[in-house]
């Protein structure tokens, strides 16, 4: 079964570009406005096959009905505003709440700053995200720029591995220990390098 993961937020804060950036490894820069589009691939994620059911649903409000029938089905959120606009972020702060009118108050939510290469023009700080979106074992927030993918596939994983958390399908020390064999690798690899650099 895929995993269903619906991508929320204002119109042009940079859904469907995150969305394809992370699929296609393409920066689309053109904005086109989205009704809702359906994006599907299976791929590797911590050495384990899944597949991925992305749904890119619109960010005018007369599309509501549809963003209401949407959060139904899904198994996780990634809700995205923009740095550079402090109204895109309280319509985050709206979606969330209305996903959690609907039921949804456990489930995995990932919340993403988008346009950090813009960060002349930022009107959200870091610590109002943190402050209004404490992060915990079903949610997580990222500062990222689809521009140049600084972040998306990590804001990706995390939702995934949230997902299989909650399902019971993912141990976490799996990830530590990959994480302690890459320390371990480091080490070695700057013993190597002062090794010849001595010599």
């Amino acid at each position: 079964m895929p995993y269903n993961i619906v991508v929320l937020g204002a119109g042009g804060v940079g859904k469907s570009v995150i969305t394809i950036q992370y699929l296609q490894n393409k920066f689309v820069d053109e904005y086109y406005p989205t009704i809702a589009d359906t994006y599907r691939k299976t791929l590797q994620i911590d050495n384990k096959t899944c597949t991925l059911q992305i749904m890119d649903c619109a960010g005018t409000e007369q599309f509501n009905s549809l963003r209401n029938s949407s959060i139904k089905d899904a198994d996780a959120f990634l809700l995205v505003y923009s740095i550079t606009c402090a109204h895109t972020f309280f319509t985050t702060t709206e979606i969330y709440e209305q996903i959690r009118l609907h039921g949804k108050a456990e489930i995995p939510m990932v919340v993403v700053g988008n346009k950090i290469d813009l960060e002349e023009q930022r009107e959200v700080s870091m610590t109002e995200q943190e402050e209004v979106f404490p992060e915990d074992e079903l949610l997580k927030t990222y500062e990222i720029t689809a521009k140049n993918k600084e972040d998306v596939d990590n804001v990706f994983v995390s939702i995934v591995r949230m997902i299989k958390s909650m399902q019971g399908e993912y141990d976490s020390s799996e990830n530590e220990n990959e994480k302690h064999e890459k320390g371990i690798f480091e080490v070695l690899s700057s013993c190597w390098s002062h090794h010849c650099t001595t010599n």
